[in-house]
């Protein structure tokens, strides 16, 4: 009886296990197409004595594909993607900074939490079942492409097996620093207003735009 059952784990591929539970949290995502989430963000980096922790909320739209951190802890910032640009809005400092990329396929690994099909991650990054505890798939993707291992190192999801609920993201960049988000009060298909991706942006507000080239 113990030899069956140990051939049968060993029989597991930990790629088969990550593409299983990369499926739930698809189908999960499907279901809407706006998912919002309360969240706590961790940063651990060898230069900083202890982490720094900010919190807000997030807010995801399917198409056309945008995303958006609104952070209100310990101070005001709004940071949002979408294909090919990110930008930093600190209302506080009447300040936004756009960085626009040649090639979209840099932050294609951070749209991959909520639009995660797997034929789609196979194409840009190699996926592995890092671990599982208390329910919980962790799932790690490493950047296959040049260009998006200059962002990232590896992404992990984590992902509620029960019903493939995505419980938190977290990555490491490339200057080594990790990153770390905690959701919660997750919703899917909830109304997002316009604005959460396009703000009008109040007079006076200096704008700094930077182009980042595919090969830098």
């Amino acid at each position: 009886m113990i030899l069956p059952l140990a051939l049968a784990l060993l029989a597991q591929d930990p790629a088969d296990e990550a593409r299983a539970a990369l499926g739930k949290l698809a189908n999960r995502m499907l279901a809407g197409k706006t998912l919002t989430a309360d969240f706590t963000q961790t940063r651990r980096s060898a230069l900083l004595e202890k982490p720094i922790t900010s919190a807000g909320r997030l807010a995801y739209r399917r198409d056309p594909e945008a995303l958006a951190f609104i952070l209100t802890e310990p101070a005001r910032s709004e940071v949002r993607f979408e294909k090919a640009c990110y930008t930093v809005y600190r209302p506080d400092e009447k300040q936004l900074e756009r960085f626009e990329f040649e090639d979209e396929t840099v932050l294609r690994g951070l749209f991959t939490a909520f639009n995660p099909d797997v034929e789609r991650v196979r194409k840009f990054a190699a996926m592995k079942l890092a671990s599982k505890k208390d329910g919980v798939a962790h799932v790690v993707l490493e950047p296959t492409d040049d260009k998006a291992r200059r962002l990232f190192k590896s992404i992990t999801l984590s992902i509620v097996e029960r019903d493939g609920t995505l419980a938190g993201i977290s990555y490491t960049d490339a200057d080594g620093d990790d990153v770390e988000f905690a959701l919660s009060g997750m919703a899917i298909d909830a109304e997002v207003p316009p604005e959460t991706f396009a703000p009008k942006l109040p007079e006076g507000v200096k704008t700094l735009v930077h182009k980042v080239k595919a090969d830098k």
